[in-house]
């Protein structure tokens, strides 16, 4: 199957379903090229949305890493600075 443009497929990981109460703690999104529907660029991004040490773990839990892995991710105020990798996959050409 062939299509007109590529496409850009995102993820949203929260601690719910709920997504105005429950904190989201993971970003990704994938490219997959027009053609043959393959990776052409991956973005992922945990989220820290606390300092304390039990929260973190249980958010790690959640997501299989080890706790190390989300303790060092970005805090949520700061994850507009994935922004522009997230602007890049977008960046569809013609």
């Amino acid at each position: 199957m062939k299509f007109i443009k590529d496409i850009l497929l995102f993820d949203i990981q929260a601690t719910g379903p709920d997504y105005d109460k429950d904190p989201i703690i993971q970003l990704a999104a994938v490219l997959l090229d027009k053609d043959n529907l393959l990776e052409k660029k991956f973005f992922n991004s945990y989220v820290r949305v606390s300092l304390l040490e039990a929260t973190i773990s249980h958010h790690a839990q959640l997501l299989s890493i080890p706790f190390e892995t989300m303790q060092k991710s970005a805090k949520i105020y700061r994850s507009e600075e994935h922004t522009s990798e997230l602007q890049s996959l977008a960046c569809i050409s013609y």
